[in-house]
């Protein structure tokens, strides 16, 4: 009769909380025989004394742990510490060994969290979520999809980071309300977690509510748990706050006189809201201001961040530059840049000059601050004072004045030396009677013509085609006297700066008299002879 009847059972795979429930022999007493804790227990249990063909039996209770679902097989053994086991001829004691094979189904328990940074937000600025999906196990959590449905008063920006090699299938485009972002994991091991993260805006039309978020989660694995699935963030939504500030500088200054300057304009969002409908208008010359030197717009357009630009004409001395930008986030930039060439000195024998460009920038949103939404920049315009000699020529093809007609005059500049010169200029102030028409590298204002000469080496000329039209009828003095001049600072040698064009008007026409023809020559003769006739029958009076 065995007494000390020892069953061992080596539990292996449970869950790590309570994994082992209960032990309850039909005699004697088990260790551990409660709630316990821990993935691996090792269950004995004394049963004491067991007469001939007597049994006894203990009832185990566990929470296995599985990663996926599957048999799972436990072993037990018998022995007592005081009697041996008649059956000595099997060295492994089979009967003392027993088994049995359980399927286990897989489950696990997916949660899901959400944070919302700031606690408070201002239209416009970026509202970050991070939602943290946890698997509380025991198993791995089969493909795994995060849904969020996204608010309708924000606007989507963009999934920053997700975690744990999980993918974004759907991703709303940046700018869009509404609509749901979708993510997912192959799988979750347990007691494993991975986020996303994501930003909205809240629209303007949020200030004074909350921007309202959802997610949920789900798992193919069965879920023990449905209660903890979903997570909703409410987030309440201040006016916008946001500083959007201009500033322009140029590429060279002074300029000289038919050389170009890059003026390049930046536009920047201080936040930390969002600002929409950005314009930004350049304004040439500035309103207001007084130029002593004229610059043309040369093109040469570059914009970034999105911006759609509507330029002046190439050449032109006054205009308007606008550039609209849908939005700037906050800290994001915006840059315009464009040429614009030194034309003139509006001031005759100036060595130099200054004009003034206006830029300022509007936004959809209330500013905290609009004193740097202007800008002025002044950029001066120059010519080198040498002393050179400087001459100018002027022809026409035609020396007749006719009016409705083209006439093309030829300026030429030539530099006598002794040195090179640079900044000079051609003036020609047109005479009534003509309207100006065209001349290439050359600005007209109000009646009066200049050409940049630039850098001119000794010997070398530089010419100019000055077109105009006369009035029809004509209107001007006679004989049409046109008189252009080279204005360089500085030239020892003046009665060579200045040339005049004399121009005539056709004579007027010579009438001529119409030959008669023979029948004519024949009635005219007839008329006479009856005018002598009727004469000698004319009454004579005595005296």
């Amino acid at each position: 009769m065995p007494t000390n009847v020892i069953v061992s059972d080596t539990l292996a795979n449970l869950v790590s909380t309570g994994g082992f429930r209960s032990a309850v022999p039909s005699q004697g007493t088990c260790t551990p025989n409660a709630v316990t804790n821990g993935t691996p227990q090792t269950l004995s249990c004394n049963l004491g004394t067991l007469i001939l063909n007597a049994s006894a039996t203990v009832t185990v209770v566990v929470r296995p742990s599985i990663a996926t679902s599957g048999n799972r097989t436990n072993n037990a053994s018998v022995r007592s510490t005081d009697i041996g086991d008649p059956n000595i001829g099997d060295p492994v004691l089979t009967n003392n060994n027993g088994s049995v094979t359980s399927a286990v189904t897989a489950i696990a328990d997916i949660t899901v969290s959400k944070t919302a940074t700031p606690l408070t937000v201002p239209a416009g600025a970026p509202l970050t979520f991070v939602a943290t999906v946890h698997n509380n196990g025991p198993s791995t959590a089969q493909t795994v999809s995060l849904t969020d449905t996204l608010p309708v008063n924000a606007s989507f920006v963009a999934v920053t980071n997700i975690t744990g090699g999980g993918t974004c299938g759907t991703v709303p485009v940046a700018g869009a309300v509404g609509g749901s972002l979708v993510c997912s994991w192959v799988s979750i091991a347990n007691n494993s977690q991975f986020t996303v993260t994501y930003q909205l805006r809240p629209l303007n039309s949020a200030v004074g509510g909350n921007v309202v978020n959802s997610v949920a989660v789900t798992t193919v694995t069965t879920d023990s748990n449905l209660a903890n699935n979903s997570a909703t963030t409410s987030t309440p939504v201040t006016a916008a706050q946001l500083d959007i500030l201009i500033n322009k500088v140029d590429s060279v200054d002074p300029v000289d006189l038919g050389q170009s300057t890059v003026y390049t304009i930046t536009v920047n969002n201080s936040g930390p809201s969002a600002g929409t409908n950005v314009v930004m208008t350049d304004v040439f010359p500035a309103p207001g201001s007084t130029p002593t030197a004229t610059f043309s717009y040369q093109g040469g357009l570059t914009v970034n961040a999105g911006g759609v630009c509507v330029e002046p004409a190439i050449g032109v001395i006054s205009g308007t530059l606008t550039c609209t930008f849908p939005g700037l986030s906050s800290g994001q930039t915006a840059t315009v840049t464009y040429a614009m060439r030194a034309e003139s000195l509006t001031i005759s024998g100036a060595t130099s000059g200054t004009a003034f460009n206006a830029a300022n920038v509007t936004v959809n949103e209330t500013e905290t601050l609009l004193a740097n939404n202007a800008v002025t920049h002044d950029t001066t315009a120059r010519r080198f004072s040498v002393i050179t000699d400087l001459a100018i020529t002027k022809t026409v093809a035609s020396g007749t004045l006719v009016a409705g007609h083209q006439i093309d005059y030829t300026l030429t500049v030539v530099n006598n030396g002794p040195v090179a010169s640079n900044g000079a200029q051609v003036i020609d102030v047109l005479p009534a009677g003509v309207s100006f028409v065209a001349a290439a590298n050359c600005v007209h204002l109000a009646g009066t013509v200049t050409c940049p000469v630039g850098p001119l080496a000794v010997n070398a000329s530089r010419v100019f085609t000055l077109s105009v039209l006369v009035n029809s009828p004509y209107n001007g003095a006679t004989p049409l006297l046109n008189t252009a001049i080279v204005d360089a600072p500085g030239d020892p040698i003046l009665p060579n700066n200045t040339f005049t064009v004399s121009l005539q008007p056709p004579p007027p026409p010579v009438t001529v008299m119409p030959v008669p023809t023979m029948s004519e020559w024949a009635m005219a003769l007839m008329a006479g002879l009856m005018l002598l006739l009727g004469m000698l029958k004319m009454p004579r009076r005595r005296v």
